[in-house]
């Protein structure tokens, strides 16, 4: 069960990301796509898990 909810907690915060910013802020250097302001400052944070 501890597993499940944390696979669970990981699966709310990926979705909270993608409605936010319609994708995923971690992954745009790799993918060659500028920043936002909003998503600097969110990768800014240390908070962001759900890109490469």
């Amino acid at each position: 069960q501890p597993f499940l909810a944390d696979v669970h907690a990981l699966a709310k915060r990926h979705h909270a990301t993608v409605a936010r910013f319609g994708r995923f802020p971690e992954r745009n250097r790799i993918l060659g796509r500028p920043n936002t302001r909003e998503e600097i400052t969110f990768l800014s944070t240390g908070t962001a898990d759900c890109g490469s």
